[in-house]
């Protein structure tokens, strides 16, 4: 009895890994222009995600919802490759080395990756008009910090 009861929790906590990576690798189960997350422990989602070209490096943007409206910088890949040349999917480190995150709180606060725990963004698709990935990170103000987990993207290019 005790066995099977460990194979339904364990089960059970495969199903919710198995649906947020699926967000991830399949990003067509979000609609488009959204970007979902956790932010401090709780659920985030918004519509209206763009995203562009910079140069060689990607900026993502998203509207405000719910308290927060977020920037994403991804420069380098590693030393020397640049998002426009990188193989995808691809991860860029958000520490400030290779790209950033802001989180814009509606207080006016504005914390970074560069000052918190960093994080990363893995792009696993970029078409003529969408750019998909997941992101996860730390960021921190003088004043305090927030944790953005389990992001899931789907961004319209912004001017296509």
């Amino acid at each position: 009895m005790s066995r099977v009861l460990l194979a339904l929790i364990l089960s059970a906590g495969c199903a919710g890994a198995e649906e947020e990576e699926a967000a991830c690798t399949a990003p067509d189960l979000l609609p488009q222009e959204t970007m979902q997350a956790t932010v401090d422990d709780a659920g985030w989602s918004t519509t209206g995600v763009g995203w562009n070209w910079s140069g060689s490096s990607i900026q993502i943007t998203t509207p405000a919802a719910d308290g927060w409206r977020f920037t994403i910088v991804a420069l380098t890949i590693t030393e020397g490759v640049t998002p426009e040349d990188a193989t995808l999917p691809f991860d860029v480190t958000l520490d400030g080395d290779g790209g950033w995150a802001v989180a814009y709180s509606d207080a006016g606060e504005s914390y970074s990756s560069e000052d918190g725990s960093g994080g990363s963004l893995t792009v696993t698709e970029i078409t003529d008009s969408e750019l998909y990935g997941c992101v996860s990170f730390g960021a921190a103000d003088a004043s305090g910090s927030v944790a953005v987990e389990d992001g899931a993207i789907r961004a319209w290019v912004v001017g296509g």
